[in-house]
């Protein structure tokens, strides 16, 4: 749900508060800290079940990360499983691996460097640009039209790169995402031979070798109605605004003023 959406229901409920008898509403619950609760509660549950068919991994934050090698040292990787999950967060027994490596090294007098991250796949077709993942925008659509037959374009499997960064003898070349953070589309086929598609938030740092070093999964989501598409970043709870949080702070300071009020006259 967008942040403007929150903001307004918010202003509407303490509107309506201010429009009638505070005390008799607050009464009501069994506790006065429940009111904020619930305002804060339903805030959360109108964004998270805004996309009907949309599953949400919520928060995933998991980086493969390699130590920023030095020259003279060869070839190293890590790497990490994600698993897409249900809505009950059950794996579905479809998952894809990120991938970061590096290496740093000198043969027979050439200084070769490079730094990537990848994404090994066999269950999942990743959407591809110039044989690297695409980059997507926030909101850009992901559905059945990038399915190609090009080996470079289209929804592929397998092993490709995020980005790269590549020096040889002082000679540099760079491929992939130039932002550091992005979307990427996937698709895979469920038990029911349908086809599902999603995103996934993708983020890579530089090391101080000025290599890639790592490669982090944030959070991902897939539309479960293939007929439905879905566009980077659905389903996922955006973060209060300012205004929201604002609204929050006071009606919180409210209840707790008239708690203390209370106390006071109980004495």
């Amino acid at each position: 749900m967008p942040k403007l959406d929150i903001d307004n229901r918010l202003n509407a409920y303490f509107a309506t508060l201010r429009t009638s008898s505070l005390g008799d509403r607050l009464k009501r619950s069994v506790e006065n800290w429940q009111v904020y609760a619930a305002v804060t509660g339903s805030a959360v549950a109108m964004a998270t079940n805004a996309s009907a068919g949309v599953i949400y991994s919520g928060p995933v934050n998991v980086t493969a990360a390699v130590s920023s090698v030095q020259t003279g040292a060869h070839f190293q990787s890590a790497v990490k499983n994600i698993q897409l999950k249900n809505s009950l967060g059950a794996s579905i027994g479809v998952g894809f691996n990120i991938v970061a490596i590096q290496d740093n090294s000198v043969t027979s007098g050439v200084h070769f460097r490079f730094g990537g991250a990848e994404i090994q796949a066999s269950e999942v077709d990743f959407l591809l640009s110039h044989d690297s993942v695409k980059r997507l925008s926030s909101g850009a659509e992901i559905s059945v039209g990038g399915h190609t037959v090009a080996s470079d374009n289209g929804f592929v499997t397998g092993t490709k790169f995020v980005a790269g960064r590549q020096s040889t003898s002082g000679h540099r070349v760079s491929f992939g995402w130039s932002k550091t953070k992005g979307f990427a589309g996937f698709s895979f086929k469920t038990a029911g031979n349908q086809r599902d598609f999603g995103w996934v938030r993708l983020q890579y740092t530089v090391g101080a070798n000025t290599l890639i070093d790592s490669l982090t999964v944030i959070d991902w989501g897939y539309q479960t109605n293939n007929i439905i598409p879905i566009t980077a970043g659905e389903g996922a709870v955006p973060e209060p605004s300012t205004g929201a949080l604002a609204l929050l702070a006071a009606g919180a300071a409210g209840v707790a003023a008239l708690r203390r009020r209370r106390k006071a006259s109980a004495n």
